[in-house]
């Protein structure tokens, strides 16, 4: 009997051994299980980072490419305003040292009707790529063109060539030397900005 109760203690004991080596098993299973969900969602999440970080890279970048599209189209109209206005400096220029019948009245103001045109046109073109600042010179300046088109129409209204007074010519020198000033404002700004 001795013996017997030997053999079911061994088996009792080996029952026990394997009953916690089955536990073990389980948990370390379990444990690796759940080892194995958190590596998997931190990898997910990691991947979902990664996305972001290269998307997010991606919309800089279109900005950047965005703001430096603007930033050329804004100095490309700065310079055809520029352009603009000594065109028609240089035109009030010849009208004002016009004399003895050389240049006739219609040619005159086809001239500045033209310029006048084609600042009032690049304004409303461009208008909307200008700073606050330089909308307001530039905006002053469409409106100076049209006042020297107006003065020029007038004064050369049922005459056949350019006649104007000293008093008419200085009053065209004038609103030239302002435009002067614009155009030096303007052009400094465009400076500024391009060395930022």
């Amino acid at each position: 009997m001795l013996k017997q109760r030997n053999y079911k203690m061994k088996y009792d004991s080996s029952t026990i051994t394997s009953i916690l080596s089955l536990i073990t098993s389980i948990s370390v299973a379990i444990f690796s299980f759940i080892q194995s969900r958190a590596n998997n969602k931190q990898i997910v999440k990691n991947k979902k980072e990664l996305e972001m970080f290269q998307l997010n890279i991606h919309e800089q970048k279109t900005i950047v490419e965005i703001n430096e599209k603007h930033r050329k189209i804004k100095m490309d109209s700065i310079m055809l305003f520029i352009t603009e206005i000594q065109k028609l400096k240089d035109n009030l220029k010849i009208i004002i040292n016009s004399s003895n019948q050389k240049l006739d009245s219609e040619t005159a103001k086809k001239m500045i009707e033209k310029i006048s045109s084609n600042f009032f046109n690049l304004y409303e073109q461009n208008c909307g790529f200008l700073d606050k600042e330089e909308n307001q010179y530039i905006h002053k300046m469409k409106n100076m063109t049209y006042e020297i088109k107006e003065i020029i129409e007038s004064n050369l209204e049922e005459k056949e060539y350019v006649i104007l007074s000293d008093d008419q010519k200085n009053i065209l020198r004038d609103k030239s030397a302002i435009l002067t000033d614009y155009q030096n404002m303007i052009r400094d700004l465009k400076d500024r900005q391009l060395r930022v």
